[in-house]
């Protein structure tokens, strides 16, 4: 027991960084019937500047008043929700509860606002927070009758004065949304980093914690984006005593123990091999950077994915050389590469990430957390957690047309013009309508031919109705293999319930192949 004149530190009162604190004012007594141990001020010593002598400075230690009532009227999505000082500069901890509201917790146990309002730009959220704190000082006094109150060591704030025991008092957050969130286009991909958007490729970990469209239907009816691995390998084995017939290998082309298959179009060839020593044919997806670009983009992604147009292409190819063996593995390539690589684990390895629009079902904010990962072999504890909010808007992405594989061989059999949207690997669901036009005699587009609603439909577009028709190959004997057009394309869904129903695109701008 404290001899007469001492006081207990049942304030948790402490300096830190030259200030003094005090956390509570409620373990003074047990009850309201109860006798005070003492009263709920807090003693501070000092020195005066130019004096010997010290001094005491008395503080009374009040839980609100008209300025300090636990209410933090100005906060922002996707920003660190801090608590009290100097709680913000402590360790978090597991007990803090998120009582209501859009919060997130990362893997330090530090809580942010994942989100403002759902009802777009000017909507605000509430959050309500009940904090713990760590036991920092061994002054403090922790009565025997209060211990049972901690929850795993840390101590909940003001429970006594907020009338409920255990647990914490009730801290109020206001979330609005900022102006001016990058944007990101329905069907559009985001790999590299463009027009204010983020990197994603090099990202060690990536989640999304907050769609608009899934929790507000005026947004949309489902998810807006997804994590993908755009990148990866795939493969299918055959029998180990497997060789290419003598038929087959002189129709590839043999680089560094990889065959490629000549007789598959430019986008798939680079892409599709088979490997000898591992006995496995192989898919791959690749980034093409560009080095230069009518609507600023850095490059675009062919997917690891096979999309059922490439699959009638590939099956064709490898029944016409008559290896059953060889055509069961690329049949069974094809349907183990259906379907894009989603990555919703993030403690799970991956080859590369992208934040695809590409199967979008509404639009809005969504609310991506990078570097929160607790696998420390690919995320390292100490890189810091961040949040960024990307608005994901109509109209849809228009892109532009690329000649795939041009760089590599200038001198292919066929020519590949390719959408640069990637549509998540599957463009099926979606129409295409290819127009083009002969230059004139200076290499230009003619004067009379500016409106391209004008210029003549591309005839071998395959199948006729444009369904999933995302790419054009030219070549053989065609008068498209024998001289240079502009070529331009749009595409619309062909299935209400999407964002943008069935409207076409905008025209990509012209591109001379």
């Amino acid at each position: 027991m404290g001899q007469p004149g001492y006081n207990p530190n049942e304030e948790h009162a402490l300096m830190y960084s030259g200030l003094p604190y005090a956390l509570r004012n409620d373990l003074n007594r047990q009850n309201t019937n109860s006798a005070y141990t003492s009263q709920p001020f807090v003693l501070m010593p000092y020195l005066p500047p130019n004096s010997a002598r010290w001094r005491v400075q008395v503080y009374q230690v009040l839980a609100t008043n008209a300025q300090y009532a636990f209410v933090y009227p100005t906060n922002y999505a996707a920003r660190l929700l801090s608590p009290p000082d100097p709680l913000a500069s402590w360790p978090g901890n597991q007990q803090t509860i998120i009582f209501t509201g859009p919060a997130w917790r990362d893997r330090n146990n530090h809580l942010w606002a994942a989100a403002a309002g759902d009802g777009g730009p000017n909507s605000q959220a509430s959050i309500v927070l009940q904090w713990f704190y760590p036991n920092m000082d061994s002054s403090w006094y922790i009565p025997a009758w209060y211990a049972s109150s901690l929850s795993n060591g840390v101590i909940p704030l003001l429970d006594r004065f907020a009338g409920t025991p255990g647990r914490p008092i009730n801290t109020f957050y206001t979330i609005s949304w900022e102006q001016n969130y990058p944007q990101l286009q329905v069907y559009d991909t985001l790999y590299k980093p463009r027009h204010g958007l983020p990197d994603i490729s090099q990202q060690t970990s990536a989640d999304i914690i907050y769609q608009q469209a899934m929790v507000n239907n005026a947004f949309g009816t489902g998810p807006v984006v997804r994590l993908v691995d755009p990148t990866r390998v795939r493969s299918v084995a055959l029998p180990a005593n497997y060789a290419l017939p003598a038929n087959m290998v002189k129709e590839t082309s043999f680089v560094q123990g990889h065959y490629y298959f000549n007789d598959l179009p430019p986008q798939l060839n680079q892409r599709l091999w088979y490997d000898a020593t591992q006995k496995k044919l192989l898919l791959n997806g690749q980034y093409v950077p560009l080095t230069s670009s009518q609507i600023g983009l850095p490059g675009y992604l062919l997917f690891n994915v096979i999309s059922p147009r490439e699959k009638v292409t590939i099956t064709n190819v490898f029944g016409a050389y008559g290896d059953a063996t060889l055509f069961n593995a690329a049949l069974a390539l094809c349907n183990l590469c259906s379907n894009v690589i989603e990555v919703t684990n993030d403690a799970i390895p991956f080859d590369t990430l992208a934040l695809s629009a590409g199967t979008a079902k509404g639009t809005g904010y969504v609310t991506v957390a990078f570097n929160n990962s607790t696998n420390t072999m690919m995320q390292p504890p100490s890189d810091q957690i961040q949040l960024q909010v990307i608005n994901v808007v109509l109209p849809a992405f228009d892109g532009e047309l690329e000649q795939v594989g041009l760089e590599s061989n200038p001198y292919a059999q066929q020519s590949t013009v390719r959408y640069s949207s990637d549509f998540s690997g599957d463009p099926s669901p979606f129409a295409f309508d290819w127009r083009f036009v002969l230059p004139d005699n200076n290499g230009l587009i003619p004067a009379n031919q500016t409106n391209v609603e004008q210029w003549s439909k591309y005839p071998y577009i395959s199948p006729a109705s444009g369904q999933g028709a995302v790419d054009i190959t030219i070549a053989g004997d065609n008068l498209f293999a024998l001289d240079s057009h502009y070529f331009v394309a749009r595409y619309r869904r062909t299935q209400l319930g999407y964002p943008g129903g069935t409207n076409w695109s905008a025209w990509t701008p012209p591109a001379y192949v």
